[in-house]
């Protein structure tokens, strides 16, 4: 499997790259971009902005899965 990040401008520098911190995890921390605190009660949702768009490339699809595009 192969993971295309790209940085988007609202992307802090000060954060580094992303990038899983030992060997074996399962995934990575993202940041929220943003500027202000953002405070949700219970059940309330929106899109938080993370700075960076990716794509992860599988190859082929095992049989006996199902993916939603």
């Amino acid at each position: 499997m192969k993971l295309n990040i790209e940085y988007l401008q609202n992307y802090n520098k000060d954060w580094g790259e992303l990038g899983y911190k030992h060997a074996g995890d399962a995934g990575f921390d993202l940041r929220a971009a943003i500027s202000e605190r953002i405070v949700l009660k219970p059940h309330d949702y929106m899109p938080i902005p993370t700075g960076v768009k990716f794509q992860l490339e599988t190859g082929k699809i095992p049989v006996g899965l199902n993916y939603e595009i």
